[in-house]
């Protein structure tokens, strides 16, 4: 039953393939990059060279719709919910 379970998910294959799956952390590439990175990236955004946008939704209450924007890739910037004016 296990194993029927494991071929219709197509796990099998994984396994006997061999499959590499990278994501977005990039610990595998920060030794080669973390200089250049803290030298160049605040230089840039000091000067206002490299932007970036921000799509604020305040409240609690607005989170759910937040999360669908992201999930739907409807957003225009980075997803922020705020909970708190500080």
């Amino acid at each position: 039953m296990i194993l029927d379970a494991c071929f219709r998910l197509g796990l099998m294959n994984i396994m006997t393939k061999e499959i590499k799956m990278y994501g977005f952390v990039m610990t595998s590439i920060l030794p080669k990059y973390r200089s250049a990175f803290y030298t160049e990236i605040p230089a840039l955004l000091a000067s206002n060279e490299l932007v970036f946008k921000e799509e604020l939704t305040k409240g609690l209450e607005g989170t759910g719709e937040a999360i669908l924007v992201v999930q739907k890739g409807t957003n225009n910037g980075k997803c922020v919910v705020v909970v708190a004016d500080q």
